[in-house]
């Protein structure tokens, strides 16, 4: 399972990059070899508002049954 995590902006500190990889990593382990590749992109979704929301998007792609992505945003 290759995992590629970014995040725009800011970008993602090392902290920040080994907890996303260590949840999904603790989270997928045990779909493994049915996946293909995980990309994390975590992104602001309004920047200059005080009420900034961040936006976490999951894409996982399936060795045999492809691909689907899972939105979520927090404030």
């Amino acid at each position: 399972m290759k995992l590629s995590l970014s995040g725009q902006p800011p970008p993602l500190d090392d902290e920040m990059r080994k907890v996303v990889r260590d949840r999904i990593h603790f989270a997928l382990q045990r779909f493994g070899a049915c996946i293909e590749r995980v990309t994390v992109r975590i992104s602001d979704v309004v920047q200059d508002s005080p009420n900034a929301e961040t936006l976490c998007r999951l894409s996982i792609r399936m060795r045999r049954l492809g691909s689907f992505s899972v939105d979520s945003i927090a404030e």
